[in-house]
């Protein structure tokens, strides 16, 4: 077991909460402060590294409210979930589950993204979205990871932020 351990490797853990993302359909970013970095130095990927993202919050919303996630490095979006129409909840739980696998590298570089948004609903149960996206990404640049969310109508009622954010590099 100790050896299966040896390529996990804690980079970044929040240990505040996320900014509250409401009456807004301006793309903002979820992520708090916390210890590690979530910055990658221009040129420090290796093909097969693979990194495992957990994060999670608090969520309210109409129903028929959309929401859209965005999971990014720098500017170039990594992942994202499209508009997702929401059932009713309040004050209720959510969380993405995400792995991340680089492909290739270079300046047209790849990074397979696989992931999954849940939700809690006010009915008691939960309703999920997964997403899998093959992105080119620059890998001879400095960048950060950055999840945001943008609501598809500004209305106080639609709020979300982050609670936790955990990321690990596998291999």
């Amino acid at each position: 077991m100790a050896g299966e351990l040896r390529y996990l490797h804690g980079l970044f853990a929040q240990t505040a909460d996320g900014s509250t993302v409401t009456n807004t359909v301006t793309e903002t970013t979820i992520v708090g402060s916390g210890v590690g970095s979530l910055s990658v130095p221009a040129n420090s990927f290796q093909v097969g590294h693979s990194f495992h993202a957990k994060i999670g919050g608090v969520i309210s919303a109409q129903n028929g409210d959309t929401i859209t996630i965005r999971i990014k490095e720098g500017t170039t979006i990594l992942a994202a979930t499209g508009a997702i129409t929401l059932s009713p909840c309040t004050t209720q739980g959510w969380e993405i589950e995400l792995d991340f696998t680089v492909r290739s590298i270079g300046a047209t570089g790849s990074v397979m993204t696989n992931g999954e948004f849940k939700y809690n609903r006010d009915t008691g149960s939960y309703e999920g979205f997964v997403f899998n996206d093959l992105e080119t990404v620059d890998t001879t640049i400095s960048t950060t990871l950055d999840v945001t969310i943008e609501w598809g109508q500004a209305k106080t009622q639609d709020q979300i932020y982050s609670t936790s954010i955990v990321l690990h590099r596998n291999f």
